[in-house]
């Protein structure tokens, strides 16, 4: 595995320790954990808007200013969705019960046990199902 950054949404700025949030665009921070060798070579940690202040799409940008290869996340809409994928950032799906914290959903990442997010995972406006 080459170098690898994978970003995940997370409730606080507590790095691999602390908990992640459910949802992509209402975070409020990610944590960013570089990889390389399957090695853990780096943890930071970057605030999210304030919802209002840009959607979900915002922090789309957030992400690809950062550099990011990989978002694991528990839920996510279509239009965030597409837009990562348009900045060549590939998104995994990590159950928040079986990877409840940032540690877990990046070992999981690192031992290939995490799938690729699908189009029928994503949350949906007016009350659709997530999976989170």
């Amino acid at each position: 595995m080459n170098k690898t950054t994978i970003a995940i949404p997370a409730a606080t700025t507590e790095g691999l320790a602390g908990p992640r949030s459910d949802h992509f665009g209402h975070c409020p921070a990610f944590v960013l954990v570089e990889v390389e060798n399957k090695a853990v070579t780096r943890v930071t940690s970057v605030v999210n808007v304030a919802h209002e202040a840009g959607g979900c799409m915002k922090p789309v940008g957030i992400l690809a200013d950062h550099k990011v290869d990989v978002l694991v996340v528990a839920g996510i809409g279509r239009g965030p969705f597409q837009r990562l994928m348009e900045h060549g950032i590939a998104v995994y799906y990590a159950d928040s019960g079986q990877f409840p914290d940032i540690r877990s959903a990046v070992e999981g990442f690192i031992a290939d046990r995490l799938p690729m997010f699908s189009t029928g995972q994503l949350c949906t406006t007016g009350g659709g199902a997530c999976h989170h």
